[in-house]
């Protein structure tokens, strides 16, 4: 594969890491998890030295940062994380090597979601929750689901609804090796 960084972004809980990871081995390439930024950050938050906000920011600039750098230095490999936004995503689309991709889930049934991811294979973070918590989370990702296709669609990146989560790695990875062709 020639120098490319592939972007699979999107709603927590819609099959990104998986897809990631299946597409990175499939391609011979290292996947890079933006979420590995996240997580000192989240818990200088826990322990009360930042405040939530300021880690999201911080995660969101860094990981921003972190994708140009990629670009810059013609690497080749997966990235994957909630961390950009569709925006960014769009404006690093002025570099022919970068390929995003978001997905999400705007027609899901939270309830049903949960069922799915809780008693599916993977150690999804969410699975940590208790059942009320999961899916009050999963409704709020529902509606950012939402933003995250009608963003897309405004600034012309590619979107899969992965509202089936049977179905989503296959979905996202028919759709990024369709932007590869």
């Amino acid at each position: 594969m020639d120098n490319r960084v592939l972007f699979i972004g999107g709603a927590s809980g819609s099959g990104k890491t998986t897809a990631a990871a299946v597409l990175a081995q499939e391609l011979g390439l290292h996947c890079v998890h933006l979420d590995e930024f996240h997580y000192p950050l989240h818990h200088a938050n826990r322990a009360g030295a930042i405040g939530r906000d300021l880690s999201v920011d911080l995660t969101r600039a860094i990981c921003h940062r972190v994708v140009e750098q990629l670009l810059a230095n013609g690497a080749a490999c997966v990235v994957e994380g909630g961390w950009l936004t569709v925006r960014q995503a769009a404006d690093l689309m002025s570099d022919s090597r970068f390929s995003p991709l978001f997905c999400a889930f705007p027609e899901a049934d939270p309830g049903e979601r949960w069922r799915q991811m809780r008693e599916g294979p993977g150690a999804h973070w969410l699975k940590t929750y208790n059942d009320a918590r999961a899916i009050a989370w999963l409704e709020r990702q529902v509606a950012e689901s939402r933003d995250y296709r009608t963003e897309c669609c405004a600034n012309d990146v590619a979107f899969v609804d992965c509202s089936d989560l049977t179905t989503a790695t296959a979905s996202i990875l028919s759709k990024m090796y369709s932007l590869l062709r």
